[in-house]
């Protein structure tokens, strides 16, 4: 969690405090809360914008996390838009779900990540979803052909990450075309086997 969503998180449960103790009035507490929002995802805007300017050229461009799996990923988006409507909905009818409408701007967060921000490899790692992960946090990877038929052009990219008590696997998607050169820039930042399915 970055130092942005905590302040974020924080002014979102004092405000709502404070307009449940009577300190200030609802509209207020409602302005307040729609400005911190559009503030936070200034912010982020901006700190996404720095990170991928830090990283350096954009070498290898992946397909958006939505194409990876289609049905799972629509499912996430149909979920965010319900989230955004549901909290709205509720905001104006009940004082007291003021905090809720910080799920608002947080599920506007991530849906643009879902439908406009592209994973990209860098010389420094791969930048997806708002975070850069660094090459000596992977394990491995492998390729494998997509589950889903409509992507026969593309192939399935998977990153084995290294966590603290764990391992984790990133799932990618580039264009056929890519494969080779990709593979190639891989075998020198990552120093593992490679695997084929």
């Amino acid at each position: 969690m970055y130092i942005i969503d905590v302040i974020y998180i924080i002014i979102n449960v004092i405000v709502s405090l404070l307009q449940t103790s009577c300190i200030i009035d609802l509209n207020i507490a409602r302005f307040i809360v729609f400005i911190s929002g559009i503030v936070f995802l200034l912010l982020q805007k901006y700190r996404i914008k720095k990170l991928k300017r830090n990283c350096g050229q954009s070498l290898f461009e992946l397909e958006r996390e939505i194409k990876i799996s289609p049905i799972f990923c629509s499912g996430l988006v149909v979920f965010n838009l319900l989230v955004i409507i549901w909290c709205s909905l509720l905001l104006y009818r009940i004082p007291e779900s003021l905090p809720l409408s910080m799920l608002i701007f947080l599920s506007i967060y991530e849906l643009y990540f879902f439908l406009f921000e592209k994973p990209v490899f860098t010389e420094k790692g791969l930048l997806i979803g708002g975070v850069l992960i660094k090459w000596h946090n992977f394990k491995s990877y492998n390729w494998s052909v997509p589950s889903f038929s409509k992507l026969k052009d593309y192939t399935k990219l998977v990153m084995t990450k290294n966590n603290w008590l764990a391992t984790s696997k990133i799932n990618l998607i580039i264009i056929n075309s890519q494969k080779v050169e990709l593979d190639n820039f891989l075998r020198q930042k990552i120093r593992t086997n490679v695997f084929q399915d």
